[in-house]
């Protein structure tokens, strides 16, 4: 019996350390009326990578994939931003998060 449960448990273990995680990407549109005005718009995203770093380049790349296509009812798009499960705004690998500029999110929580 504890062989049984040990055989079956491997496949568990294998499949629970994928390592993968879930990402949200949040991609804002600009989108001009006939009347003059500009509206912005938004459109999510689910991305999976095994960090943070892998996930914000695929976000970046999927970006500018969106960017490069014209004709979008949607609009043209202008920015990103890309959420971790627990909801915390990931930034681009290599910043130096001491100096990052903290204003532009002012609803951002702490990573710690």
């Amino acid at each position: 019996m504890k062989k049984l449960i040990i055989v079956l448990s491997i496949p568990v273990a294998l499949f629970s350390c994928s390592g993968k995680n879930n990402y949200t990407l949040e991609t804002f549109y600009s989108n001009e009326k006939s009347n003059g005005d500009t509206t912005l718009s938004a459109d999510k995203d689910k991305i999976s990578a095994d960090d943070d770093s892998t996930a914000f380049i695929k976000a970046r790349q999927k970006f500018h994939d969106l960017a490069g296509k014209t004709g979008d009812k949607r609009g043209r798009p202008v920015k990103f931003t890309l959420r971790n499960h627990d909801g915390v705004i990931v930034i681009p690998p290599g910043t130096d998060t001491a100096n990052y500029d903290r204003n532009a999110y002012p609803n951002q929580r702490s990573p710690d």
